[in-house]
């Protein structure tokens, strides 16, 4: 199974690169919530879990209002309901 899904990590993991570059080099630029977004939900898609709620709660700070924050909200539900981990 893991030789299956070594070709969609290593997209992921060139997508997170990517989503990386584009940060760091756009600082402000107007699409940066969908960025952050997008890398939390790679992140998450590989098992990065300790980057994946970093980046989510990155996300959730810089833009709590946004679509993405709601969207990431559920990605947090999702990731504690499938763990059966629920924070106090």
């Amino acid at each position: 199974k893991d030789k299956l899904m070594q070709p969609v990590v290593q997209a992921q993991q060139e997508a997170i690169a990517l989503y990386q570059m584009l940060l760091k080099d756009f600082a402000d630029h107007p699409k940066r919530g969908q960025i952050i977004y997008r890398m939390a939900l790679a992140l998450k898609s590989i098992d990065e879990i300790p980057r994946f709620m970093a980046t989510a709660a990155q996300l959730l700070k810089e833009y709590p209002n946004s679509e993405e924050a709601t969207k990431t909200r559920l990605l947090l539900g999702q990731h504690y309901f499938e763990r059966a981990d629920y924070p106090e």
